[in-house]
């Protein structure tokens, strides 16, 4: 859970009252679901009871949705809090999914949503390139000519992965040296390179190393403006990135990606509008 601010509820307790008043006001439910806390399991209004778990996935696509997870290879597996109104894999199936359905038709107003250039591309959610190295993108979208893009992904969490100082020399300079050191030394300073710097910003730059694969490539860092307490790791991005990279890793806010897509899908896609409003009124506090 997000730390406490000024005194004041943090952006997880808003987002998770917000999503309580969704499910009572839109789902029409009032039965809460359960969390395991040392040993007791404690009802919580923002979780969904797991035989509704599919509630979780907005109803325009939700049918589509189970037919294209159950269909891809791998098949794409829903994670154990799947059921928690504040899952950020279930944000990002309701947000992306959409330019997927109907063989990708509307995959050029994605495209066009996040300033990137038109092509063919293919779209893969929960991508995996190393099972060793273990590295998961949220949504990954490929070009013909191999240039990748790139999605991470944060709703209700504090921040982004770190390692902890305890587990460095068992497993994350293995890591470093065995997948990082070498694609990071070509896009980054030194100094991020450094243990301490490493470990604390660990997601991020390992994200980032992915970059290295083609010159082309971009990676997104998705997660809501209003989640004040990611501010300290949007500033992390921003002085990882400064210089060559600054083009290439960018920070998107929810609110505004949201908004750029319902002003493009009036009138021609009354389907799209209809799923954004309504995700807008789910994860938009």
């Amino acid at each position: 859970m997000s730390g406490k601010t000024s005194g004041t509820r943090t952006y997880g307790e808003r987002l998770n009252a917000h999503l309580q008043r969704y499910k009572e006001e839109v789902l029409g439910l009032t039965e809460s679901g359960y969390w395991s806390h040392q040993g007791r399991q404690v009802a919580h209004p923002h979780i969904l009871p797991p035989a509704r778990g599919h509630l979780n996935l907005l109803p325009a696509y939700r049918s589509e949705w189970v037919a294209y997870s159950r269909a891809a290879t791998p098949a794409i597996t829903h994670h154990k809090y799947f059921h928690h109104l504040n899952s950020s894999q279930a944000m990002c199936f309701n947000l992306f999914f959409p330019f997927c359905a109907d063989e990708g038709r509307h995959m050029p107003r994605l495209l066009t949503a996040l300033g990137l250039p038109g092509g063919t591309v293919r779209a893969t959610f929960e991508k995996v390139f190393d099972k060793a190295e273990s590295t998961n993108f949220d949504f990954f979208l490929e070009y013909e000519d191999g240039r990748k893009v790139f999605f991470e992904l944060k709703l209700s969490e504090s921040g982004f992965g770190t390692a902890s100082p305890r587990q460095w020399e068992e497993k994350y300079r293995r890591k470093l040296e065995s997948f990082y050191r070498v694609p990071l030394s070509r896009l980054v300073d030194a100094q991020w390179l450094e243990p301490g710097r490493f470990m604390r910003h660990y997601q991020i730059l390992r994200n980032v190393s992915y970059l290295a694969s083609h010159a082309g490539s971009t990676l997104f860092f998705v997660f809501p403006r209003a989640n004040d307490c990611l501010a300290r790791d949007a500033a992390a991005i921003r002085k990882i990135a400064a210089g060559s990279l600054g083009h290439r890793v960018r920070i998107l806010h929810l609110e505004d990606l949201v908004q750029g897509m319902l002003t493009m899908t009036p009138v021609l896609a009354p389907q799209l509008q209809e799923h954004y409003e309504h995700f807008r009124r789910k994860y938009v506090i």
